[in-house]
């Protein structure tokens, strides 16, 4: 005579079924989704190029970060028409032969950093444009000494989360151009290129 199932092999064995259901459900919305809205896949190190001067810098994109940072010397705020800016030199001291730039913009906000084991520390903050596999990007990025990193610039999830995978077995999977970058700029700064 055959046995009847327990109680609780049944439970069992149906919450296998729904969850095998709305994992099915979810892959279909996820194609779906990376169907419409293609993400592109750059490596954990990339190089970059600061619009519009066509500097170009290493950047390590970190997914742990939620923020950019950039590399800043000799900061120094200051008022242009009566509204705050900033002015500080970066430089790229493995990849230009300690070439520098400065440059200057207006301060967007002033951000509280969390730091490991210390309180945290004020920062500046500004938007910047920058290339990257040859498209314009413009961002947030927090201002600070990042002269005992490796790389002078880090991109945070806010930049990287509307349309770029981190694949962290890849380094420098793209070329981006000074040219290209510099006449991107213009055009974005003339208001027909992307913001």
């Amino acid at each position: 005579m055959p046995t009847r199932p327990s109680l609780k092999r049944v439970r069992y064995g149906t919450l296998r079924i729904l969850a095998g259901l709305v994992i099915g459900w979810a892959a279909i919305a996820g194609a779906r989704e990376s169907a419409e809205n293609p993400r592109l896949v750059f490596g954990w190190l990339e190089d970059i190029v600061i619009a519009p001067s066509g500097f170009k810098v290493r950047a390590k994109l970190d997914t742990g970060a939620k923020t950019s940072s950039i590399h800043a010397d000799e900061l120094e705020k200051f008022e242009r028409d009566g509204e705050p800016w900033v002015r500080f030199v970066t430089r790229d001291r493995r990849r230009n032969n300690g070439d520098r730039i400065t440059i200057e913009r207006p301060l967007e906000r002033t951000a509280k950093v969390k730091r490991h084991g210390r309180s945290p520390k004020e920062r500046p903050v500004i938007e910047l444009e920058f290339c990257l596999n040859h498209r314009l990007y413009k961002t947030e990025f927090t201002l600070t000494d990042r002269a005992g990193f490796n790389y002078p610039v880090l991109l945070g999830r806010r930049m990287l989360e509307e349309e770029i995978l981190v694949d962290s077995a890849l380094t420098f999977t793209q070329k981006t151009g000074r040219k290209s970058c510099i006449d991107q700029a213009k055009a974005s700064s003339s208001g027909a290129g992307r913001k």
